[in-house]
Formats: C-alpha cells, structure tokens, sequence
C-alpha cells in the first residue's frame, strides 16, 4: 500500500531509520501488521510535483493514537494529552513521540498535530509506547 510523504526531511530519516513510524488517520483500518508499505515522496497521482519512490517496507504492527487539545499548559504552550492504546502518555514520552516521528521537537509535532485526531501509529520497527 502507498505511504506519501510531503516533508523531504523525512524522506532521508525514514532511510536512515531515524523515523520509525508515522501517524495517519485510518478511518477503514487499511493499516496492520504485516501490510507491504511502498514509501512515496509526494502523491504518485500527481506527477507534476515528481513523486517518487523511495523504498519499500512493512508495517511491523499498528498502535491507536489519540491526541486531545484539553490539555494543561506547560513550558507557555498548550499541552494535549496523548494516549496510545488507551494508555496517556507522560510528557517526556511525548517527546520521544516526535522525535521518533521525525521532528525534531515536541513543538514542531504540535505544530503538525495542531487539533484533536485520531488514527494510528504504523510502526515501521518493534517499537511500542
């Protein structure tokens, strides 16, 4: 199945193994273990902006994440609270969290992650919060 990537960054990180999973919305649960996952930069649908392929994987499992903007503020920001598998995450597992996602900070996570979501984290190593 195709996994797009908008973020070259990550592109580079994903191949040094540096991002070791990604968060996607999985509304129809397309994504578990053991789904072939073909890593695109860009949407191959769209061959003005020179997709391309960039490696080939697996989706090693799937963990369900949901992030909520109730939460408190820390460090003059506001904090969501996280929870994988129902589990809430403490504040330093959320850093880890992004950074395993491919930012380098919490705050650029959040900046992505900027409302309430749900959906999956598809691990792309044995890996688990």
């Amino acid at each position: 199945m195709i996994l797009t990537f908008s973020n070259e960054e990550f592109v580079q990180k994903i191949i040094d193994g540096d991002k070791i999973h990604t968060i996607r919305e999985d509304k129809t649960s397309r994504w578990h273990r053991g789904r072939i996952i073909q890593f695109w930069f860009g949407n191959p649908r769209n061959v003005k902006n020179n997709p391309y392929e960039f490696m080939k994987g697996e989706c090693i499992s799937d963990q369900k994440i949901e992030i909520n903007y109730q939460g408190l503020q820390q460090h003059g920001m506001i904090i969501p609270t996280i929870k994988v598998d129902g589990k809430f995450l403490p504040y330093w597992k959320k850093e880890e969290l992004a950074i395993n996602d491919g930012f380098t900070t919490l705050h650029g996570f959040l900046q992505w992650f900027d409302k309430d979501f749900t959906g999956k984290i598809i691990h792309f190593t044995d890996y688990r919060y």
